[in-house]
């Protein structure tokens, strides 16, 4: 079990992360240009962790009931995680 804890957390601590850090910037710079800049990259960093955990998840062989409850819940939390990254920045971008 490579990995086990972080895996089936990964995509809720980068979704902290990133909401952690959203807020850090939004209160050291506000909403001027660098601060969105710094929010795109931030965003793009947190989406591609996800994927990398996505990927990791989708390399879990399927042997037992254990491991495919451990994959469907790697990628659901991934993708919720995804979605409320996206959705916390949308703000800061439009």
């Amino acid at each position: 079990m490579k990995g086990g804890w972080f895996l089936l957390l990964g995509g809720l601590i980068i979704w902290a992360a990133h909401f952690l850090a959203l807020y850090v910037i939004g209160e050291a710079l506000g909403l001027i240009g660098p601060a969105r800049l710094a929010i795109v990259a931030l965003t793009l960093i947190a989406l591609a962790a996800n994927i990398l955990i996505v990927r990791s998840a989708l390399r879990i062989t399927l042997d037992t009931d254990f491991d495919r409850w451990r994959r469907s819940t790697i990628l659901t939390q991934a993708f919720l995680s995804a979605v409320a990254i996206v959705w916390q920045s949308l703000p800061a971008l439009l």
